[in-house]
């Protein structure tokens, strides 16, 4: 079997778990490191390089707990997933709003064990792989509460993480030293435009996501606006910082492509290639009748059909352009159809992980700006920030695939290709949906 090998450090005080869990390790090619306690677990910590921790939750003298914060405290950049025979404890909660990114129930199901470790562990692998180590990060929150969740993120990415609570604080702090990326966290408030533009002007170069506390059209108008803004995030309950993590690295990534970056291991898409632009209605029902065989409900089927149809039918007629840039089709009526040329052909792909429902479209061309993405979804806000329906037009199905979405990412290498990713948590209900992390982000490959 040939799959990347992770260094998984195991705890728990049962050694029949610790057992079963080193044979099944070792049967994938993983590397196991076996604590019988959270102190063995912590001197192993020292001496031995860790992908990822595995670790009970009730042991002896020092629970899962108070060890999970002793890991984020010495190792803040290594993943850990707790483990539990209840996950209705209160203990559980707390581990996972302390840092841990997610749990397993007791007894174990191996396919998510494995899925656990593919997601979880290729975050540290990652970090080894595309280094932050000498990048500087400066993180603008006003939130105590919030903060320590986000220094955590972004510590795990082992960049230099400096932390002001004042913008205009930050500004003096970016005229005396380098900052490649701005993470500005200022809960509720509508952020003022001038503040990325001003770091835009002092270090060109420099990224920038935004995360507030929920969505707001207000906050969106003003982001967009400022057009220096690279990843959006609205997070309310749900708030990954593996996901943060994720952005943070694509953002220096010369690798970008691809929807499994965001799906469990082991999950492959199903892919249709268009060879006309028709086609999108059949690839539309295809998709549907998938996810009518998962059970999925129909209200969500309905969005995701939506969405479908935007992405394909802007890689279809919005994406094509000549030598000289000129749109190809983006003025054709949609119902009058053609053969697709070999450069015109776009690739569907769809998956569901269990969580996740992912969708990603990618064309041939790499048309699309992300001043474009920007400019058309402002258009379709109005002084309230509410979507402009009546008006129409360009940027529309783009600001109505985000409202439909959890995720929305665009990933862009100018003059070759366009990517579209959607992903929407289908495991919700209609009601809570709204309640769940969004966010808007585009890769522009160098």
């Amino acid at each position: 079997m040939s799959h990347t090998a992770y260094r998984i450090l195991v705890v728990d005080d049962d050694t029949s778990i610790l057992f079963l869990l080193r044979k099944m390790l070792e049967k994938e090619q993983h590397v196991p490191l076996c604590a019988e306690s959270a102190f063995q677990a912590l001197s192993i910590l020292e001496r031995e390089p860790v992908d990822m921790i595995l670790s009970d939750i009730a042991m002896p003298k020092m629970d899962g707990l108070e060890f999970l914060r002793r890991v984020k405290h010495i190792k803040p950049h290594v993943p850990v997933v707790i483990m539990t025979a209840d996950p209705n404890l209160p203990r559980v909660k707390l581990a996972l709003q302390d840092g841990a990114l997610d749990f397993l129930e007791k007894p174990f199901d191996l396919d998510r064990i494995f899925q656990s470790i593919h997601r979880y562990a290729s975050i540290r692998l990652t970090s080894r792989v595309i280094s932050l180590q000498d990048r500087s990060i400066l993180l603008v929150s006003t939130s105590e509460k919030k903060q320590p969740q986000l220094t955590r993120s972004l510590l795990s990415t082992r960049g230099t993480v400096t932390t002001m609570r004042d913008p205009e604080e930050a500004l003096q702090f970016a005229q005396n030293g380098p900052v490649d990326l701005v993470v500005y966290a200022m809960g509720n408030a509508v952020p003022n435009p001038n503040f990325f533009t001003q770091i835009a002007t002092l270090h060109p170069a420099a990224k920038t996501i935004f995360v507030a506390e929920q969505y707001d059209g207000n906050q969106m108008n003003s982001l967009i606006g400022a057009a220096h803004v690279d990843s959006i995030v609205f997070k309310n309950k749900n708030f990954s910082e593996a996901d943060l993590a994720i952005a943070v690295r694509k953002l220096f990534s010369q690798d970008i492509f691809g929807i499994e970056k965001y799906m469990c291991w082991g999950f492959e898409p199903i892919q249709h290639t268009t060879q006309h632009t028709d086609d999108r209605f059949k690839f539309i029902e295809i998709m549907s009748e998938y996810l009518r065989t998962l059970k999925i409900s129909g209200r969500f089927i309905s969005r995701m059909e939506n969405v479908a149809d935007e992405f394909l039918s802007n890689a279809l007629y919005n994406a094509p352009v000549d030598e000289a840039g000129r749109s190809l089709y983006r003025e054709t009526e949609r119902t009058k159809g053609r053969a697709c040329t070999e450069r015109e052909k776009c690739l569907l792909s769809y998956v569901y992980d269990g969580r996740y429902f992912g969708l990603a479209i990618q064309d041939n061309f790499g048309s699309l700006t992300k001043e474009q993405v920007f400019r058309g979804i402002k258009r379709c806000l109005d002084e309230e920030g509410a979507p402009a329906r009546k008006r129409g037009g360009a940027g529309l199905g783009l600001y109505l695939s985000f409202l439909t979405l959890n995720k929305f990412i665009i990933n862009i290498q100018p003059g070759v290709r366009t990517e579209m990713i959607g992903l929407c948590n289908v495991r919700s209900s209609m009601k809570d949906f709204d309640l769940l992390d969004k966010s808007l982000s585009i890769f522009v490959e160098p």
